[in-house]
């Protein structure tokens, strides 16, 4: 979560070609304010979010850099997907689950993996709802170990962690199937583009505090669903 303070505090830092380093880092702690072992990710939309309608996803691959998570789900068996984090809620608030994907070994390329939910501590996944204070961005912060894989069922084998992940963001709705309706991603086609590119990927053996855009640019008729960046802080 974002912290008051304006102390300088020297980090190599990974910059995309459209980023810049947006939270100020403070003596003894990481980029973003953070402890060691943690991310923090600042979620941004177009207008004061509706956790009611809409959910809000970041996915990674932690497998390494490639592929990236998109879209293209149920033709490609969520290639590329490996964990996420979804923030939703109702009249009563949001709240954070983490969930994991699980693939049976020798299951085909295009078989769909089981999505189990992570059952972290309060400490281990915390959300921050409003951390602009106009009600358009929510910070979620978590340890990376909640990554790590929880115990396999049957024959289903957790994803691997590498030094190097990838990441998309996602706006949508599930249906009653589970099966996610897309209004937006960080793609330049929003819903229906594939062709994210997570650059630069996230090294997290190294800290940083990283902006990325989103790419769409046609007005969403649902403002809240409509991804304008993704702000995404490590502390190795």
């Amino acid at each position: 979560m974002r912290r008051i303070g304006f102390a300088v505090f020297a980090f190599a830092l990974a910059i995309a070609g459209c980023g810049r380093q947006v939270t100020p880092n403070l003596p003894g702690l990481g980029p973003g304010g953070l402890n060691a072992g943690y991310m923090s990710v600042k979620f941004d939309v177009a207008a004061p979010m509706n956790f009611t309608a809409d959910s809000y996803v970041i996915a990674f691959n932690t497998t390494g850099a490639s592929p990236v998570p998109n879209t293209n789900v149920i033709s490609n068996g969520y290639a590329g997907y490996s964990y996420e984090i979804v923030v939703s809620g109702n009249a009563g608030g949001a709240y954070a689950n983490a969930y994991e994907f699980y693939r049976t070994p020798g299951m085909g390329p295009n078989s769909l993996p089981s999505r189990q939910p992570i059952y972290p501590t309060g400490r281990q996944l915390q959300l921050a709802v409003n951390s602009n204070g106009l009600g358009t961005e929510f910070t979620v912060t978590f340890a990376r170990v909640i990554f790590s894989g929880i115990q396999p069922t049957g024959n289903a084998t957790p994803p691997p962690v590498a030094g190097t992940w990838a990441f998309n963001a996602f706006t949508g709705q599930p249906d009653v199937t589970a099966t996610w309706t897309y209004v937006d991603s960080m793609g330049a086609g929003g819903p229906n583009d594939p062709q994210w590119e997570s650059i630069p990927p996230l090294d997290v053996t190294q800290p940083f505090d990283t902006y990325y855009a989103g790419l769409y640019q046609t007005p969403l008729t649902d403002q809240s669903a409509q991804i304008v960046s993704v702000e995404i802080a490590n502390s190795p």
